[in-house]
């Protein structure tokens, strides 16, 4: 004979941003049918992890990035909120640029140095809002984008009070060096970035819940460079 149940996490359990095993043990006796008495008994149990992730931050290299061509160092920046697909009133997300660590390591050192007084800004127009799970939710995810705000280093979207959120989503956006903030940046080396933080807030949540970009992102900056071909027919050399 088999049963089989459900179990509900509770909200303030399920609102951390942590996995978690959760185990259910069943235990079944045989009871004497004259006294009454438990003669025999067995139980089992059985683990479940949970994979629970309300905010995940990560970074990657803008595609496009070339310093050798006079374009600022860039670097794309994603954030997947609710892929648990829990009900969530009053969604904000905000993401401090200005957490952000700067080092720099020159092409004659082995290691980094920080670099302090720079900032990494938003790039206007590169922020983009997609679901990619679920199927509850009908939101106006262009409204929502064209609304959010980047003050003091800082961008933030709502999706609206009042409003609940139950589909998972990610948002992309792009960020840049100005370069002419510190003049080592005007030297063959290479940028690393990290320590970026985004946090969610919402009814369901306990408290504000944050998540860093943990990998490490390395630029060339790239001032000088220099490189050549054969040209095996024409017997030459190109030089560029």
């Amino acid at each position: 004979q088999y049963f089989t149940i459900k179990t509900k996490i509770k909200q303030d359990v399920y609102g951390q941003n942590l996995d978690r095993n959760f185990t259910n043990q069943a235990r079944v006796a045989l009871f004497s049918e004259t006294t009454g008495l438990e003669i025999s008994s067995a139980s089992d149990n059985h683990s479940v992890r949970i994979i629970n992730s309300v905010i995940a931050k990560s970074n990657s290299v803008y595609t496009g990035n070339t310093t050798q061509q006079a374009e600022k160092p860039r670097v794309n920046f994603s954030i997947v909120v609710n892929s648990n697909l829990m009900e969530l009133t009053n969604l904000k997300i905000n993401d401090d640029l200005s957490q952000i660590l700067t080092q720099f390591r020159r092409n004659s050192e082995s290691s980094f140095n920080t670099i302090s007084g720079v900032k990494w800004t938003f790039v206007p127009d590169s922020l983009q809002i997609t679901k990619t799970a679920g199927t509850r939710d009908s939101l106006d995810l262009v409204t929502i984008t064209s609304n959010a705000t980047y003050i003091n280093d800082k961008i933030s979207i709502d999706f609206g009070d009042g409003v609940t959120v139950n589909d998972s989503y990610t948002i992309t956006f792009t960020a840049e060096l100005d370069i002419e903030q510190n003049p080592i940046f005007k030297e063959n080396g290479t940028i690393r970035l990290s320590g970026n933080i985004a946090e969610i807030e919402a009814l369901g949540l306990n408290g504000t819940i944050s998540s860093n970009a943990t990998a490490n992102i390395d630029i060339k900056n790239e001032i000088l460079g220099k490189s050549g071909i054969h040209l095996v027919d024409a017997q030459q050399a190109l030089w560029t």
